[in-house]
């Protein structure tokens, strides 16, 4: 497991903007940039003030927080070592350590899963899975020893999510999809259960009610404290896994995840977002809420943890003098979502409080948009001379924006990075078109075969590898796939071979590539399948030597180790680019470029090159290589600690896990570093192809004229 480092931070003041939650989205697309005279005597003021909290630097790993009586932070958690210690601050800087006799056995005996519950006070309980494989409850007695709770159903020994010391010095113990129940501290017999099969660990409770989060549900619900039954249930929009759930003195509750911070008054029904998530700490992908707590009326102590960088406390309080929304509004437009953008943006607003990035998304899961509709709705705007002010590219007809004057040239600041060695030469200096820059990529992946390792390294291109499957018929190339998922697979790859600088379409390539298609797939129509299980299975199926080669985009060096260990037990294995040759390509995830028609393209610049800084490449998202030099180069050293291991669901035919090598690493840094054809996917064109090209599959078409109703179409579409 990674060991936790922690971040050492200075105390950051970040504005979070504090507004209302609204019912319904606007599908259009906003271009026009709104300012605000932040000295204006009309200026709505009021917002939430990020400051993070520097933790005591010998905790790498934190067990627990809480606000006690008198304001002072406490924290108990484990030192590298392995030593439990605890911790008060009155003012979150200066940190003093203090005795936990208790906390220290628990953390020597090497206890698992400790969760603490205080009144605040002087009272508290502890839950802890011990080496007899059970969960256990107990009181601390003065502060030094446990006195065990006995309880009498068996539900505790298992799936206790979460423990709360009552008014009453009764505990609330919650129960993983059976709600919660209250235990007499003394007996802990059951006193009262408050039933919901849906529960997310999450519960709060006042003096007349207890409230629960219920993620399958999709809301909270309200029991009656004295008499346990359902009373009231109040939904939340979104998904609320992750979520927390917080309640300060006034009854008043707080729904804590990745949108910010929402208040639902006491006897209330409507939610009131009051934290923006998106101009905070909330809105970076990188970081997962740990827990939420209110510190005194309505300031918040957030914890987050970070992969890379380790925990961070944050705390949350109104300033009345800051204006209630930024004074400058840049739009950003993407198709589908983007996680490294998402970093971009929230670094930069934690950055520059004064700006407000609005993200639209075109397409949002779950929506009803489709994505012609919504590239349709976009270009409008754009031939228009409006629209957004940044765009995320991926998806989009970038050839045509480039053509029609949309994109801004970034060259003037962009070469000099390049030729300074900043971004990776080949991937960044793929997108210069002879002396401009419309575009850049801010991460990427390399489509790879696996298997046959005479294959791998004899065949070119995709005639060649036709050419073979038809020589050795008892042979399959691949696992099961109809000729459209061969077309998904192989479009980025091949595509510059059959299609023109200015978009159009080969006829003849296309041919070409349309045999070697079908001659390579062995069903027409897969019919609904897993996406996961088709590929655990074609990784399967080359192992054991019943197909020769499995297609991967890999878009990162620590997500290895599977595929490597399935070469390895076919023991005639090997992996190389698709089709490489003197012209390799890759895949960018996250092209980017500037509306050349935007106000703020100073802005837009800034961002631009934040997001391809270390600050952000550096940050692990799982969404591909970085592009920034220095960062590629420090993750191509094998780090055992950072190595994600897989262990696979077996579907038909076990892997043997091995640990990936060095050697493994530095070939794939040397693919990497050989890739100069970025591959450009635009959706329409794809699904364009595979609806012209299925009546040549299913036989009622000729390949001429499947290749002349694609060529025709696309035309059409070019010239939209």
């Amino acid at each position: 497991m990674k060991k936790h480092i922690y971040r050492l931070m200075a105390s950051l003041l970040i504005v979070t903007t504090m507004m209302s939650v609204t019912a319904c989205s606007n599908q259009e697309i906003k271009s026009e940039v709104n300012t605000t005279n932040q000295n204006s005597k009309d200026t709505p003021m009021g917002r939430y003030i990020e400051e993070n909290i520097e933790l005591p630097k010998d905790i790498k790993s934190l067990i627990h927080y809480q606000v006690l009586e008198d304001e002072r932070i406490q924290v108990y958690g484990y030192t590298a070592n392995n030593k439990g210690v605890t911790y008060t601050s009155k003012d979150g800087k200066e940190w003093v350590q203090e005795e936990a006799k208790w906390f220290e056995k628990l953390v020597e005996e090497n206890s698992m899963g400790i969760q603490i519950a205080h009144d605040g006070k002087s009272t508290i309980y502890v839950s802890y899975f011990a080496d007899d494989y059970k969960i256990h409850i107990a009181k601390v007695v003065n502060n030094e020893t446990l006195e065990e709770v006995p309880y009498d159903t068996n539900d505790l020994a298992y799936s206790v999510t979460g423990i709360k010391a009552l008014p009453d010095g009764n505990i609330a113990v919650g129960l993983q999809y059976n709600g919660v129940v209250v235990l007499d501290s003394t007996t802990g017999s059951v006193i009262k259960e408050y039933l919901s099969a849906g529960m997310d660990r999450e519960f709060v409770f006042n003096e007349e009610e207890l409230m629960l989060l219920d993620a399958l549900r999709g809301g909270v619900v309200i029991f009656d404290l004295e008499t346990t039954e359902e009373k009231k249930f109040i939904p939340c929009e979104g998904s609320l896994w992750g979520s927390k759930l917080a309640m300060n003195t006034d009854g008043n509750a707080y729904l804590i995840n990745g949108e910010g911070i929402s208040r639902l008054a006491k006897g209330g029904s409507v939610w009131e977002q009051i934290i923006e998530g998106q101009l905070s700490s909330f809105g970076m992908p990188s970081l997962y809420i740990e827990d939420g707590i209110v510190k005194g009326d309505e300031a918040f102590l957030v914890l987050f943890y970070d992969r890379d960088m380790g925990y961070q406390l944050s705390h949350y309080r109104f300033d009345p003098n800051t204006p209630t929304k930024p004074t400058t509004e840049v739009n950003l437009y993407m198709l589908e979502d983007n996680v490294t953008m998402r970093q971009a943006i929230a670094t930069y607003q934690r950055q520059n409080p004064g700006v407000f990035i609005n993200i639209q998304v075109g397409v949002e899961e779950g929506g009803s948009v489709t994505k012609a509709d919504a590239i349709r709705t976009l270009n409008t705007q754009l031939l228009a001379g409006k629209g957004p002010d940044l765009l995320l590219l991926d998806g989009l007809p970038v050839q045509s924006y480039i053509e029609k004057g949309v994109l801004l040239d970034m060259s003037n600041w962009a070469k000099e990075k390049i030729e300074q060695g900043e971004w990776l030469p080949n991937i960044v200096g793929a997108f210069q078109e002879e002396n401009s820059i419309y575009t850049l990529p801010l991460r990427f992946s390399l489509p790879t075969m696996w298997g046959n390792k005479a294959i791998i390294e004899n065949i070119k291109g995709i005639e060649d590898l036709a050419s073979w499957a038809k020589s050795n018929p008892d042979k399959e190339v691949f696992y099961k796939m109809s000729p459209e998922k061969l077309m998904n697979l192989l479009y980025g790859p091949t595509a510059h071979t059959w299609i023109d600088e200015k978009g159009q379409i080969k006829e003849a390539e296309f041919i070409t590539f349309l045999e070697a298609i079908k001659e390579l797939t062995q069903v027409d129509d897969m019919g609904e399948q897993d996406e996961i299980a088709w590929n655990f299975l074609s990784t399967e199926y080359m192992a054991s030597k019943d197909t020769q080669l499995h297609l991967e985009n890999i878009s990162g060096f620590d997500r290895l180790n599977y595929q490597y260990s399935a070469i390895t037990q076919r023991g005639d294995g090997n992996f190389e680019l698709i089709f490489a040759g003197e012209e390799s390509t890759f895949e960018p995830r996250g092209i980017i470029g500037i509306n050349a028609n935007s106000k703020y393209q100073d802005i837009a610049r800034e961002i631009v090159q934040l997001a391809m800084s270390k600050e952000v490449q550096s940050v692990n998202l799982g969404d591909g290589f970085p592009v920034h030099k220095q960062t590629f180069e420090e993750q191509a050293v094998l780090n055992s600690d950072q190595n994600l291991v897989v262990f696979p669901v077996t579907f038909e035919k076990p892997i043997q896990m091995i640990d990936v090598t060095q050697e493994v690493y530095s070939k794939v840094k040397e693919l990497a570093e050989k890739a100069t054809i970025p591959i450009i996917k635009d959706e329409v064109l794809l699904n364009l192809i595979i609806e012209e090209t299925k009546g040549y599959f299913n036989g009622e078409k000729t390949a001429e004229e499947a290749a002349s109703a694609v060529a025709k179409r696309t035309r059409a579409y070019l010239a939209e």
